[in-house]
C-alpha cells in the first residue's frame, strides 16, 4: 500500500491480491498528470473486489514539472501532439520497459499475464511500450489515450496484445479524431482493438470507464463472467470488498502519518 523507490528508478505503490499469497496475474496502472499514482490507487481498489488475484502495480511518473513540482509526467514535452512528444515518449520507454520486466520476475509471472491500464499519458506511454515488447502483455486498457508515433509503428511493432480504448467524446485535451486514427492504425497494423465512446464525458474516468474496462480486463484474463455482474459466491464477493475498504482505509492512515 505504501510507496516503493526501486533501483531502476521509479517509485511505485502496490495493492493486492485480495486471495492468496502470491499473484495469478499483475495489473500495472499508468497514471497521467491529471491523475497522480496516488489517485490512481482508488482505481484499484475498485478493480481489486472483481479481480482478487490480481496484483495491482501502480508507478508515479519519472519527470517533475518545472511549474509544479509534485506533478509528474511521463512525457517531457508538453506541447499538442509533435515531434518532441514523440522523442518524449521513445526516451520514456526503457525506463518503463524495465520496471515491467522487474515487476514479473518478482512475481514469478510472464508477459502473458500481465496487463497495461493507463489514463491520458499513461495510456499513451502504455501503448507506445506495450506494442513494441517482445513478448506480447495479456492486453492494453487506454483511458483518454492515443498513439503519438502512428507512423513508425508499422515497422517498430513487436507484439500484438489485444488493445481498448475508452474515450469521453467530450474531452477538451483529446479529440476524437485522433482516438479514430488510433484504431485505424491499430487495426492497420493487425492489432485487435475495440473502443468505446462515453456521451458527454470529458478528460476523467467515470463509472461507465471502470464498467467497460472492468468488463475488457475480464475478457482479456479469460473469466467466465462480467464482474460488472456477477452476483455469485455473494460471500465471498462481499469480503472481498471488506478487505478491499480496509486496506484502503490502512493506507489512507499510512499516507496521512508520512
Amino acid at each position: 500500500m505504501s510507496a516503493v523507490r526501486s533501483e531502476y528508478e521509479l517509485s511505485y505503490r502496490k495493492y493486492g491480491p485480495l486471495e492468496g499469497w502470491r499473484p495469478e496475474k499483475i495489473v500495472v496502472l499508468l497514471p497521467g498528470p491529471e491523475v497522480p499514482a496516488e489517485q490512481m490507487m482508488k482505481l484499484a481498489h475498485l478493480f481489486a473486489p472483481h479481480f482478487p488475484t490480481v496484483k495491482f502495480s501502480i508507478p508515479e511518473a519519472p519527470y517533475s514539472v518545472s511549474d509544479h513540482p509534485d506533478r509528474k509526467v511521463w512525457l517531457r514535452a508538453r506541447e499538442h501532439i509533435s515531434a518532441s512528444q514523440v522523442e518524449a515518449v521513445k526516451s520514456v520507454s526503457p525506463v518503463l520497459n524495465t520496471y515491467l520486466d522487474r515487476m514479473l520476475e518478482e512475481n514469478g509471472l510472464t508477459d502473458s499475464k500481465m496487463a497495461l491500464v493507463g489514463f491520458s499519458e499513461g495510456a499513451v506511454v502504455a501503448l507506445h511500450v506495450g506494442l513494441r515488447r517482445a513478448k506480447p502483455v495479456s492486453g492494453i486498457l487506454c483511458f483518454a489515450g492515443c498513439l503519438l508515433d502512428r507512423e513508425s509503428l508499422k515497422d517498430e511493432i513487436l507484439s500484438r496484445p489485444e488493445v481498448y480504448l475508452i474515450q469521453g467524446d467530450a474531452d477538451p485535451y483529446l479529440p476524437n479524431k485522433v482516438v479514430l486514427d488510433t484504431v485505424e492504425t491499430l487495426m492497420r497494423s493487425g492489432v485487435r482493438v475495440g473502443s468505446h465512446f462515453v456521451r458527454g464525458e470529458g478528460h476523467q474516468i467515470g463509472k461507465e470507464n471502470l464498467k467497460y474496462g472492468s468488463q475488457f480486463l475480464a475478457k482479456i484474463f479469460r473469466m467466465q463472467h462480467d464482474p460488472t455482474r456477477h452476483r455469485d459466491h455473494k460471500i465471498r464477493h462481499g469480503l472481498n470488498r471488506l478487505v478491499a475498504s480496509v486496506h484502503q482505509s490502512l493506507s489512507q492512515l499510512h499516507n496521512a502519518d508520512d
